[in-house]
């Protein structure tokens, strides 16, 4: 059947939707989303190239060691 629900939109300073909550009419959480800044997501990518770089080199440096060892 149909009914009544409440929608909540909250924004951030910088306009960016930061959460997202439907309610029933007796302020009961039907669904919920909570995002979080994307500035954590480009620190997160960034990171995990550095590390994935890192592992690369440091895989060279090894196996070119124990190239010039035999």
């Amino acid at each position: 059947g149909e009914q009544n629900f409440n929608v909540e939109v909250t924004y951030n300073h910088l306009g960016i939707m930061e959460k997202f909550v439907i309610k029933n009419l007796e302020n009961q959480i039907i669904y919920e989303i909570t995002s979080f800044y994307p500035k954590n997501l480009v620190y997160l990518i960034l990171g995990i190239i550095f590390l994935t770089l890192l592992g690369f080199i440091i895989f060279m440096f090894f196996k070119r060691r124990k190239r010039l060892k035999a």
